[in-house]
C-alpha cells in the first residue's frame, strides 16, 4: 500500500508543493505520499548549495530512521497492549507530527517564487 500511494501521490503532491506552498502539502499527509515532495523541496529552498548533499543525507537518514523506529513502537506496544494500543499510540505520534508540522514557517511565505513549468 505505502508504495502504490508513493507511486501515484509524488508528482502530483510535488507540484501542488510548487503552487501552494510547501507547507499545506505536509499539513494534508497521505503518509509520505504527499508530504515528502514538499519536506524535500522545503529542505532545498533553505539549504545553501555548499552544504545542500549533507543536508539532504541527514534529512533521509531521520526520515529512514522514523521509518525504522516506527515500526518498532509498533511491534513492542502491539506485543504489550495488543494492536489497539498500537493504534493509539500511533494516533497520538501522528497528532504530534501533525502539531509540530503546524509550527513549521514555510521559508517562501507559502507562495511559489517561479511559476512552475510543467513537464
Amino acid at each position: 500500500m505505502y508504495g502504490a500511494v508513493q507511486l501515484f501521490a509524488q508528482i502530483p503532491s510535488g507540484r501542488l508543493s510548487d503552487r501552494v506552498g510547501r507547507k499545506p502539502p505536509i499539513l494534508l499527509g497521505l503518509g509520505s505520499g504527499m508530504s515528502n515532495p514538499a519536506a524535500s523541496a522545503m529542505v532545498a529552498d533553505v539549504a545553501s548549495p555548499a552544504r545542500r548533499g549533507e543536508i539532504f543525507g541527514a534529512f533521509n537518514t531521520f526520515r529512514m530512521g522514523g521509518a525504522v523506529l516506527g515500526a518498532l513502537v509498533a511491534g513492542l506496544t502491539a506485543d504489550v497492549y495488543g494492536i489497539g494500543g498500537s493504534i493509539v499510540a500511533f494516533l497520538i505520534i501522528a497528532a504530534l507530527i501533525t502539531v509540530g508540522s503546524a509550527a513549521i514557517r514555510d521559508p517562501r511565505n507559502s507562495k511559489p517564487k517561479l511559476k512552475p513549468k510543467p513537464i
